[in-house]
């Protein structure tokens, strides 16, 4: 009789995926932690990404309101009032509700929106409500409360503006010779628009640390 070492097919072939279960079984149980790791690496990332991009949005914030504060703002002297029709003026000459150029090209090239109010009161706005009532309506009362009342800056997250969320930064002005604020200019973006540049950002940055891990 002739022993040989053949081994059937059928147990031959049983084998081989007994060794595939395992070493699947292998493949997946290291790559949990690696997935794990890229998950907890992806939420840290996006907090401080978020962090960031709020500093940057809150001082590009700040310098377009300042912009717009010196655009109404006359060299021979500052004396804001409302005409009958709700216009505002600054002085005798210069009616600042038909001089909407730098706003409009600002809301046009950085998504950034702009209002100017005098006193608690929206005169100018490149906001778009639900209707056509973008002005004439008042300041949230904790904004006047800071910017109004005490004559300081201020940010605000999240506030509800036209039934929009939004990053905003109002800034006082004044008439010359008062130390009163006569009212208050507003720059801001959307809270909306904000998340969506976070979530961009971290789209590239998990796709890249998926190519990486895999």
């Amino acid at each position: 009789m002739v022993i040989t070492d053949d081994i059937p097919s059928g147990i031959a072939a049983t084998a081989n995926e007994m060794d595939n279960i395992r070493i699947s079984k292998k493949s997946f149980f290291l790559s949990r932690p690696t997935t794990i790791i890229t998950i907890i690496i992806a939420i840290i990332m996006d907090y401080r990404i978020s962090g960031h991009l709020e500093t940057l949005v809150k001082n590009n914030l700040y310098d377009v309101a300042v912009m717009e504060r010196d655009n109404i703002s006359l060299s021979e002297g500052n004396s804001y009032r409302l005409d009958q029709d709700g216009n505002l003026w600054n002085g005798d000459h210069y009616n600042i509700s038909e001089d909407t150029e730098l706003i409009d090209t600002i809301k046009k090239n950085n998504k950034i929106e702009t209002s100017i109010f005098y006193g608690n009161t929206r005169c100018i706005t490149t906001l778009q409500g639900s209707s056509n009532d973008t002005t004439g309506n008042k300041a949230d009362p904790k904004v006047t409360d800071v910017v109004l009342k005490k004559g300081e800056e201020g940010f605000f997250k999240n506030i509800s503006i036209l039934g929009q969320k939004c990053y905003g930064i109002y800034i006082p002005y004044y008439d010359d010779n008062s130390d009163e604020p006569v009212g208050m200019v507003f720059a801001g973006m959307q809270s909306a628009t904000i998340r969506k540049m976070v979530t961009d950002i971290m789209a590239v940055i998990v796709l890249i640390m998926l190519i990486l891990v895999i």
